[in-house]
């Protein structure tokens, strides 16, 4: 099991239960604009077996286990590609019997995802086949080589999406997860124009630029509920 990309072997730590239940999921609005910002659509429960040489030892590593849950966290565990981003937690220790053992249980809100994907295309119309069974917000990256006045971009909501005053070698951000724009560092929410923020559809999804000379990278991270 990893916890924060580190394995939990490092505090003598192994997953003994584990178990989600899904919850409601509902979006919230940013101005006008819908965010998909809803980030404890689960409830995860997690009972973790510490073990050390004494007792001293197993001590040590559940308080420096506990570090790891004081902010958000994330834990994946082995032979699975998902991921938990778990809002912070304050675990709670159960004695086993023996010195050199006890348990930490854990129980927080999350959101279930896989690793990142990324899909760049320089064609004003191309398909993207995502994993997960419900909706997860992305980010788009638009490159574009020459100024564009106004750009619309289909595929990623509901309503189309428009992208005023791009500039040529200057790389524009629409972070659907977060609600942010940026263009080469700086803030330019300004030059969003939508209703909601881009996410991406389980199954197939067809994005359309209405115009040539933009590179576009989407990233998402597959989602399940």
């Amino acid at each position: 099991m990893l916890i924060n990309d580190i394995h939990s072997s490092e505090w003598g730590a192994s997953l003994s239960e584990k178990l989600v239940t899904p919850a409601s999921e509902e979006a919230v609005r940013q101005g006008k604009v819908l965010l998909y910002t809803n980030h404890v659509p689960k409830r995860l429960y997690m009972k973790i077996l510490i073990e050390g040489y004494n007792r001293l030892t197993v001590e040590k590593y559940a308080s420096s286990l506990a570090l790891q849950f004081k902010k958000e966290f994330t834990i994946q565990t082995d032979n699975s590609t998902s991921i938990y981003k778990c809002m912070p937690a304050t675990p709670a220790m159960e004695e086993t019997g023996f010195n050199t053992m006890q348990y930490m249980t854990i129980e927080t809100e999350c959101i279930e995802y896989e690793e990142e994907t990324s899909i760049t295309s320089s064609s004003t119309s191309f398909n993207i086949n995502a994993d997960g069974n419900i909706e997860a917000p992305c980010t788009i990256e638009l490159l574009p080589s020459k100024d564009i006045a106004k750009v619309m971009l289909t595929g990623l909501s509901s309503d189309p999406i428009y992208l005023n005053d791009l500039k040529a070698g200057k790389l524009l951000i629409v972070n659907g997860e977060e609600g942010e724009v940026e263009e080469a560092g700086v803030s330019s929410y300004e030059k969003f124009d939508g209703w909601e923020f881009p996410k991406i559809q389980a199954g197939v999804n067809l994005i359309q630029l209405n115009e040539e000379g933009i590179t576009i990278t989407v990233r998402y991270k597959a989602r399940w509920n």
